[in-house]
This record gives structure tokens, sequence and C-alpha cells, in this order.
């Protein structure tokens, strides 16, 4: 359903707005349009995604030039994503946005299998 509930920041290529509190999140490969309860926070998710993808100035990157970007940007909320039935846990942190069925699942993206540790022998 979802690229394994995980968008690189790295991939996002623009965020645009739409009305109805509606922004577009669009990369080479699928485009993601959430839907905010109120137009504040469609403002803040646009800008905090905008700013997580936008390249350091070059003079914070004065001896790092061949390093990725990570962005040091972190947001969490609720919100609708078009084709998915309720509401989703959006979680940006660091240089991922993750999408999660419920806030107990967060490190665990939606689709991916959640293993108990309880009795389970790693080697």
């Amino acid at each position: 359903m979802y690229s394994k509930g995980l968008i690189l920041v790295s991939a996002i290529r623009q965020v645009k707005g739409l009305g109805d509190n509606k922004f577009e999140v669009v990369t080479g490969l699928r485009t993601f349009t959430f839907r905010a309860e109120k137009e504040g926070e469609r403002q803040e998710w646009m800008v905090t995604l905008q700013t997580a993808t936008r390249p350091p100035a070059s003079s914070s990157q004065k001896h790092s030039d061949s390093l990725p970007h990570l962005s040091s940007t972190n947001k969490r909320g609720l919100l609708e994503l078009r084709g998915y039935k309720g509401r989703v846990l959006v979680s940006l942190v660091g240089s991922k946005v993750r999408l999660c069925k419920t806030e107990q699942v967060l490190p665990t993206p939606l689709g991916a299998p959640l293993y108990r540790m309880t009795a389970s022998c790693l080697r």
C-alpha cells in the first residue's frame, strides 16, 4: 500500500498546498495527498517539510560538502491520507518521514511486520 511506510526526505521533490486543508508531497515515484484538521496545522506541516527538503546553506557546509544533508527537523501528528481509511500518524524525524497506523507502532512503518522479542533468540 505504501512504499514500506517510509518517505525519504531526499526523495521529496515538492510540497504544495491544495484547498480544504490538503497538501501534496511529491516524490519521483508517487504523490501523497494529506489533509490536516486545521489550516494552521496544514501550513505548519508544509513549512516543516519544505525546510527539511531545503539544502543546507553553503556557509554551514564548509567542511562537509560531500556529506548528504540530514535535517534536524522533527514533527509528528495525525493526518488523513488519501486512499487510506482513517488517519495515520505521520512522523518526520531527521531525513525520514514515517507513516504509521498508531503511535504504538511508530518505529514500524505501515505494512511492515511487528515482532515481539520477549520469546525470541537473536543470532
